[in-house]
Formats: structure tokens, sequence, C-alpha cells
């Protein structure tokens, strides 16, 4: 009884010693933003106020000073849970997977493939199972994009990192490539992609309504679905034991009786699914169609916000949060202050490197040393 509450009151105390290194490092990436800022002209706590809360003067809401503003960054956490937990699945395991952005570009066209040539009665019903059958397709083809770096590695040792990046290539160009010989009659060209025709009527959500006309997309209340999902997989079931047993000491793991190999494939393939659940949430809940170039990076922001929420899943959702509203808070700086995009950009980077910084040397160093350090 002593020793399971010693272990017990162990792991209490490592849980809040990574809480405080996370809260430090946010800290410290505040702190190095803010004299970039002062050595720049612009007062640090005021620039940190407008991105948050806004500057009523200059109608800038930040990232949570108004209605449109919050459904606006619950928009873009949205995107940023799903693929953060994408990436922690897979680096949880040991697989550095870098192929999260053409796996959701896989699993959004495949959602808009379901979505445009299926076509049911308007009602609830039929309106929910169109829903549910493209988002099995997304996660369908998410799935398999990353089911074929994961057999690479496991069958013939090549690097996924090397495999993801190259897919990621393949999958943005080839859907692409697809939209315009197949669907240019129906479609147009425009400054943010190429757009195909709109999905039916019966495969659309519809947002929330909110005031100050603003619209809530059930793309965010998915990914805290998913997140407990991903949750539960990962902490009470033998598949989440195996893939974090092979991700702390594969050896070990393969003496205890683990299959690496297939946990490894098992790793990726959930990652895939989770990357084309993102992938279908701008198909489905945003655009209505499938844009090729509908994502400004967020198969890369992912690794950032699982790095930050230290590939838990549900510091993940709340790393996701924190730099959806980083983004749109830098957005805010420009109108606000006059200051140079360029600028802003550096002051939302810094943030991140700082806030990303210590699982990132934690993976590093349990990389070199050939074991997770990490409990």
């Amino acid at each position: 009884m002593r020793l399971s509450q010693a272990i017990h009151k162990l792991r209490y105390l490592a849980s809040l010693s990574r809480i405080a290194q996370s809260l430090l490092a946010i800290v410290m990436g505040f702190l190095a933003g803010g004299i970039m800022l002062w050595a720049s002209g612009y007062n640090p706590l005021k620039s940190y106020e407008i991105m948050f809360i806004g500057d009523p003067e200059s109608g800038v809401q930040g990232a949570f000073g108004g209605y449109l503003a919050l459904s606006n960054t619950l928009r873009e956490a949205a995107f940023l849970t799903l693929t953060g937990l994408a990436v922690a699945v897979s680096f949880l395991a040991g697989m550095f997977n870098i192929g999260v952005e053409g796996a959701m570009y896989i699993g959004a066209f495949a959602a808009f493939l379901v979505g445009y040539f299926i076509s049911l009665p308007l009602n609830p019903f039929t309106n929910l199972f169109h829903v549910c059958l493209a988002l099995l397709g997304s996660i369908v083809a998410g799935a398999f994009w990353s089911y074929i770096p994961a057999v690479m590695k496991v069958k013939r040792g090549a690097h996924e990192v090397v495999t993801t990046i190259m897919l990621n290539y393949v999958a943005i160009l080839t859907t692409k490539m697809i939209v315009l010989r197949a669907f240019l009659p129906k479609t147009g060209i425009v400054p943010g992609g190429i757009l195909t025709p709109p999905i039916s009527l019966s495969a659309r959500v519809a947002p929330i309504p909110l005031p100050s006309r603003a619209e809530l997309t059930l793309g965010f209340p998915l990914a805290i679905v998913v997140t407990l999902i991903t949750y539960f997989l990962l902490k009470a079931t033998t598949l989440g034991y195996e893939i974090r047993a092979v991700g702390l000491n594969p050896r070990a793991a393969e003496y205890g009786g683990v299959n690496v190999g297939k946990a490894l494939i098992y790793s990726m393939v959930l990652s895939g699914a989770i990357s084309g659940i993102a992938g279908a949430c701008d198909v489905l809940f945003v655009e209505y169609r499938f844009n090729s170039l509908f994502s400004p990076g967020y198969g890369f922001d992912g690794i950032a916000v699982a790095l930050i929420g230290r590939l838990d899943p549900i510091g993940t959702a709340l790393a996701a949060l924190f730099i959806a509203a980083i983004h749109m808070g830098a957005r805010s700086l420009q109108p606000a202050l006059g200051m140079p995009k360029e600028l802003a950009m550096a002051i939302e980077g810094l943030i991140i490197i700082f806030t990303a910084l210590p699982e990132a040397l934690n993976m590093l160093i349990s990389k070199f040393k050939g074991v997770k350090v990490r409990k």
C-alpha cells in the first residue's frame, strides 16, 4: 500500500514538474518577444493586450476580444488540435512523422469526393449519415496515406522524415492536378487556390450563429471529441500502451512481447486518420468544397502544438488553443499599431519556439541516448 502511494505521489510530482516547465517556457517566450518589441520601439504590454483582448480605438478584437475574434480563434484551434494530435500519436511511438500536411490534403479530397458525388434528400437523418460517410472516407484515405511511409519504415528501413516530407508534395500536387483535370470546367482559379464545385447540401454542416454576425463551426467540438477518444486509446487500451512502450524503449518493448513493427504502423495509421479528419473539417464545416491551398501549414504547425502539449492529448488541445490565439493575435498588431507584418510574424515565431523548446530538447536528448526520458 505504501509503495503504491509512493508511486502515485512520484507520478503526481512528475506531472507538476512538467506543467511548471511548460509554464516557465511560456513566460520565457513572452519575455523574449517583449524584448524584441521593446527593441523595435513598441510597448510590450500594450502589444500583448492588443493580441489577446484587442484595441477599441482601432476596432481590432485580437484573439478573444469579441464574438467574431473568438469564433476565428476556435476555428483555427480546431485544425491545430487535430494536426497536433496526429503528430503526437506518431511521435509517442518514436516516429518523426512530418507528413501530417499531406495526409490532411488526402483526407480533405476524399471528403470532397464523397460529398460531391453522393446527393441525399435533405433531412436530419440523411444529413448526419452523409456527413459521417464523408468523415469515414477522410479517415480511411488519411490512414492509408500514412500507412505507406510506415510500411516503408518497417519493411525497408526507409527513414520516415524523408518519405513523409516527399509524400506531402505528392499529396498536394496530385490533388491539385486531379482538380485541374477533372473539375476545371466547373471550378475556378482564385488567388487563394484552385476551387472545386461545392459539395451536396446534404454533406454540409451549418455553423452555430453567434452575436455580432459571428459563426462557430462545429470543427472545434469535433476536435474535442477526437481528443477524448485519442486520450482513451493511448491511456486505457493495449494498443496505446504498446505505442507508448515502443516510443520509450523499442528494445525493452520487444523483450516484453510487443510487436514493434505493428505498433509503429498502427501509430502512423492512427496519425493519418486524425489528419484526414482535419482535412474533412475544412470541406464539410468551412468552405463546402476542396481548395487546393486551404491549409496555411496546419500540418507543420501541429509539430509545435504537439511539442508544447508534451505529446499528451489534453495538453495538445490546450496548446492548440494557445497557438491559435497567438496566430490570431499577431495578425491584430499590424492594423492596430502599424507594425510591419514581418515583425509580427517574428514575435509569433519567437514565442512558439521558446514554448516548444523543452519537449524538443527532451526528444533530441532521448534520440541520442536511445531511450526516452519522459515518463
